[in-house]
């Protein structure tokens, strides 16, 4: 008897943790997910432009193809011993582009970090997430 109790309590437990799982992944928000990291580098006409008011758009080779949809985003990690945190920017290429291209402003003073990216070097390289965000078009516009 007290057997089955305990095979009655698994299987609800199982059942509940089962069903929070498709709760959450309908509302559209996701457990766990492994982000793939690309390397990336500057490119070899690494030449940061300057727009205007210190908004500047800088461009990077991946070591392969990037594919994302215009309005998605990604986590930049610079590669340096006392920068341990990524920024997030928003992808400013067109896809199948061959570098990758990012538009940033520069306020002064800036951080640590957007100081660095400023003082990247051609060849320098950093860590990017895959693509991410939803804040696109629709497909029939």
């Amino acid at each position: 008897m007290e057997y089955k109790i305990t095979k009655i309590k698994t299987l609800i437990i199982f059942a509940s943790i089962i069903i929070l799982l498709i709760v959450i992944w309908f509302h559209g928000f996701t457990v766990v997910k492994i982000q793939q990291m690309e390397e990336i580098k500057s490119s070899e006409e690494f030449n940061p432009q300057a727009f205007v008011d210190n908004i500047w758009e800088m461009h990077f080779m991946p070591t392969r193809e990037i594919k994302f949809i215009p309005g998605q985003y990604a986590d930049l990690y610079l590669k340096l011993p006392q920068i341990t945190e990524s920024r997030i920017f928003t992808i400013t290429s067109l896809p199948g582009d061959e570098t990758i291209s990012f538009t940033i402003k520069f306020p002064s003073p800036c951080s640590t970090y957007k100081q660095a990216l400023l003082n990247l070097k051609q060849g320098g390289e950093m860590t990017m997430s895959e693509p991410k965000g939803d804040f696109i078009l629709p497909r029939d516009s």
